[in-house]
């Protein structure tokens, strides 16, 4: 476990390859920078972190990643997680709509959580899928 809700004042935070199952990051509104790959994490919730413009957060487990939509991400490398369409989605559209470089924007390889789908039902996707042009993604099954 890392505790860091007490620095206020964190502006970068480098917690990679610790083994972490949580990261409480939600009284830390300054933080710009967050390299936390190659841990357990299974959530990681960046809802009030608006001055985030870089983000490590790639092999986890993440099964959900919660950003602020005003945020201004200048780099997010999110590979290898288990992040679900829609969150890659909302991922994709603050990247589209920032100043980001396109080497900057890997989304990287993403195993899709395993959903039933009944034979002949219409799948359909939140927004338009050319969202991911320019951005390095690929699904495995």
């Amino acid at each position: 476990m890392l505790d860091v809700n007490t620095n206020m004042s964190l502006g970068t935070l480098d917690c990679r390859s610790n083994q972490l199952s949580t990261l409480d990051l939600s009284t830390n509104t300054r933080l710009y920078k967050l390299i936390c790959h190659d841990n357990q994490l299974s959530t990681l919730n960046l809802s009030t972190n608006t001055k985030i413009r870089e983000l490590w957060c790639g092999y986890n487990k993440s099964a959900a990643l919660v950003l602020n939509p005003n945020i201004k991400l200048w780099l997010l490398s999110c590979e290898n997680n288990f992040l679900p369409l829609s969150d890659l989605f909302a991922a994709s559209e603050i990247l589209k709509n920032s100043e980001a470089k396109i080497y900057n924007k890997f989304l990287g390889n993403q195993t899709l959580p395993a959903q039933t789908i009944t034979l002949g039902t219409t799948l359909e996707f939140p927004v338009l899928q050319n969202v991911f042009n320019s951005i390095y993604t690929k699904y495995l099954p």
